[in-house]
């Protein structure tokens, strides 16, 4: 930029000079101050040791004059050197700022609560107005969090200019200031599990109504550029989560977010899935009604006639009302003929296969008689009280018979027991421990995959859809926990808005449609009276809204609204009252007014551009093997995810975007990537991924995981063919190739991977 050149000070004019300037004088002189508060976001760092100090002077005659004299303009004394001098300025506005460093570079000291208190004013000047939004704009891009704090509390000011003068320049740049500043002000924290504003004193004193009102009409504007449509959206997302009232009060709002859902690029349909979930999120509850299967009994002798028919197309046997009740009346039976004989080994054999088959195989209950006074009173010569506490001596007298199958029995009603009581780290510990004997039983992920960390419960619920001894209710409930935890971590981590093409932005993307793929497979196959079928079907709803192209009129998922309006209906026959989490709210939402939101304002989400302007979309790559290390850091990063991904329409890594047959862009990536750093066993793309030493192409989550995997993987190891040969001729070579590999850990083992 131009310079200071050499250094040949001028004398400065004296204060009376200054203070004979004439009224139109002094105004060009406000003008040009304001100008130099833009100018000084573009001084490098040596220019700016020289002019420090300026944004702070005492008053804006001082500035002007300090900063002529440093850029040789001509003197301010009279209106034409200020004339001249101003057009000198705007020139060096307009010049390229690429190699030049941002505003908070001025001084490290600078004091910004003085710098603002000078410059916002100026807001209010007619004639200093424009150059003055145009240094928020540049401060409030690179600014630290408190100077956008202090800028934010100007915001009923900067909507007033907008709505006074709705011109699209000035839209630009005020929509602009407010979406920098508004949304570090939305920001939350996260206390005691809850995610909390982390500044509500100065949400209180946010008029977020008017602030969404007027930008959204600046944005819906014919004219209005693809950068006030992208701040007015950016703010929206920002708002989303602590300013629910104000979408309600301003209904279209909330229709954009979900118009967003059908735009052409990624980025912008899951951060329009993220902020309508966070919407919905304050006003909702969890789900943990309580459920006694007692009603299930009941439910079964008035079935309306279409609920009937739904459970007879599934197969009314496998059915878990029948299931339930089945269990129920077994229970009883088998409890009531253990109070006589004390026979807990039969009790046990009863409760650990209803254990497998349904959610409820215990009805909590307990044996009394009526006194003299007739009053019931709970019998005491039992060795339990309450049904429920028959499950210990049920454990011990299965576990005391040595053989494998039944102690695992004795595992399963120790971590059902631990369970009713509320003590899930107890199960999940004898889950652990029972894996080391039988690795093939699903429960044992079951219990595992309670963990309260969601990367490590996903991992057990993937891991645990591998085992050979898996009941269809097990299943289920591991396929539950794997959609909800991977929901739940892909909102998460797109809640943090990360840029597109960065390992947290596919991490959010891959288990989004991880959660999306199981939830098909359970839909295709839970029963239509599932407990959970309405939760799955809820996050089916929004996924495939989000993934896939659809219809305005959204008839591709017509099929799964009959099945979610079939098991609502079913919950309440039984008496499951169904509540409104924050998924239930979010898909009603976006169902309910999904055709008129894409109609009224699918448009200006196509005009919006990228949903993260600041980022390279480009993604492709020039060699396989830089390809090759960006899949690798991207799973190294990636906690977990199901191999069976949809690889043809997620991700974009080393692969150029390709265009849906219906115009919607898709990123692809080839499969064999994938695979190459996916778990050789259970799928799972992990931190902690390790390499077999064998062929070197094989991957594992553990020694667990090779071994369950070397059936199938001892015919492609290429280390397997120099495995010595055995000094017993007796040992024949197919047997030594059924060997598993702890029998050859001197060749075959794991690598920990680079």
């Amino acid at each position: 930029m131009p310079g200071p050149g050499k250094r040949n000070k001028k004398p400065k004019p004296s204060v009376n000079a200054a203070r004979s300037l004439t009224p139109s004088a002094s105004n060009a002189m406000a003008t040009i101050a304001s100008e130099f508060v833009a100018l000084s976001m573009t001084l490098t760092d040596s220019d700016a040791r020289d002019v420090d100090g300026v944004a702070a002077g005492e008053d804006w005659t001082g500035a002007v004059y300090r900063i002529c004299d440093f850029c040789h303009f001509a003197g301010p004394q009279y209106e034409k050197g200020l004339e001249e001098s101003l057009q000198q300025f705007r020139y060096l506005l307009q010049a390229p700022r690429g190699h030049l460093h941002p505003v908070w570079r001025i001084s490290e000291d600078t004091d910004w609560d003085r710098f603002l208190k000078k410059l916002m004013p100026l807001l209010r000047e007619s004639a200093c107005q424009r150059v003055t939004l145009q240094a928020l704009q540049t401060i409030t891009r690179h600014a630290g969090v408190l100077v956008r704090l202090e800028i934010s509390k100007h915001a009923t000011e900067l909507i007033r200019i907008l709505e006074n003068n709705p011109s699209d320049s000035t839209a630009e740049l005020v929509i602009s200031v407010l979406s920098h500043t508004l949304c570090t002000a939305f920001d939350g924290k996260v206390e005691s599990d809850e995610y909390k504003p982390a500044y509500p004193d100065l949400l209180k004193t946010l008029d977020v109504t008017r602030i969404i009102r007027a930008t959204v009409q600046a944005a819906l504007k014919p004219s209005a550029s693809s950068s006030i449509i992208h701040h007015t959206i950016e703010l929206l997302y920002a708002a989303s989560m602590h300013a629910a009232r104000a979408f309600k009060t301003y209904p279209d709002a909330t229709k954009i977010l979900i118009a967003g859902l059908s735009s052409k690029d990624w980025e912008r349909r899951c951060a329009s899935l993220q902020a309508l979930i966070c919407l919905h999120t304050l006003e909702s509850v969890e789900d943990r009604e309580h459920f006694d299967p007692r009603k299930y009994v009941l439910a079964l002798r008035n079935l309306p006639n279409h609920i009937s028919r739904a459970l007879d197309d599934y197969g009314a046997p496998s059915c878990d009302t029948v299931v339930t009740t089945m269990c129920t009346v077994d229970f009883q039976t088998a409890i009531n003929r253990a109070a006589e004989d004390l026979d807990f080994h039969a009790l046990g054999l009863v409760i650990a296969r209803n254990i497998l088959r349904t959610e409820f195989p215990i009805v909590e209950g307990s044996f009394q008689y009526q006194d003299d006074r007739g009053k019931w009173v709970v019998m005491d010569h039992l060795p339990f009280k309450m049904w429920s506490d028959s499950l210990p001596l049920c454990s011990k007298a299965l576990r005391a018979t040595k053989v494998p199958e039944k102690m695992d029995m004795a595992d399963i009603i120790d971590i059902k027991y631990r369970i009713i009581k509320q003590r899930q780290r107890d199960a999940m510990a004898i889950g652990l421990k029972a894996l080391e004997r039988n690795p093939h039983q699903g429960y044992w992920y079951y219990a595992i995959s309670m963990d309260g960390d969601p990367v490590k419960g996903l991992k057990a619920a993937k891991q645990g859809l591998k085992c050979s001894q898996l009941t269809p209710h097990v299943k289920h409930q591991l396929l539950y926990r794997a959609i909800d935890y991977a929901g739940e971590l892909g909102i998460e981590i797109l809640r943090q808005m990360p840029n597109a093409g960065t390992d947290k932005w596919y991490e959010g993307i891959a288990l989004l449609h991880s959660a999306f793929e199981d939830a098909k497979t359970y839909i295709l196959e839970a029963p239509p009276d599932n407990r959970n079928m309405k939760n799955v079907l809820y996050w089916y709803l929004l996924l495939i809204i989000t993934i896939k192209d659809l219809d305005p009129d959204l008839h591709e998922i017509e099929d799964a609204k009959k099945k979610l309006e079939i098991n609502e209906e079913i919950m309440r026959i039984v008496g499951f009252a169904t509540p409104s989490t924050k998924m239930r709210l979010t898909q009603q939402t976006v169902v309910k007014h999904y055709k008129e939101s894409v109609e009224r304002f699918g448009d200006i989400i196509k005009r919006a551009g990228s949903a993260f302007h600041d980022c390279s979309h480009d993604l492709a790559d020039p060699t396989s093997e830089e390809n090759e290390d960006k899949m690798a850091a991207w799973l190294g990063n990636l906690d977990l995810e199901d191999r069976t991904l949809n690889t043809e329409e997620v991700y974009q890594v080393g692969a150029e975007s390709r265009i849906s047959k219906s115009g919607v862009e898709v990123a692809v990536v080839d499969g064999e990537y994938l695979s190459l750093y996916q778990c050789g066993w259970c799928g799972n793309p992990s931190a902690s991924l390790r390499k077999c030493s064998g062929c070197g192409n094989a991957r594992y989550c553990d020694i667990q995981c090779q071994k369950q995997a070397w059936s199938t993987h001892k015919k492609a190891c290429t280390k397997e063919a120099s495995i010595p040969e055995s000094s017993d001729k007796s040992t024949s070579s197919k047997q030594r190739a059924a060997a598993t590999p702890a029998a050859w850990t001197s060749c075959v083992s794991l690598e920990a991977l680079d």
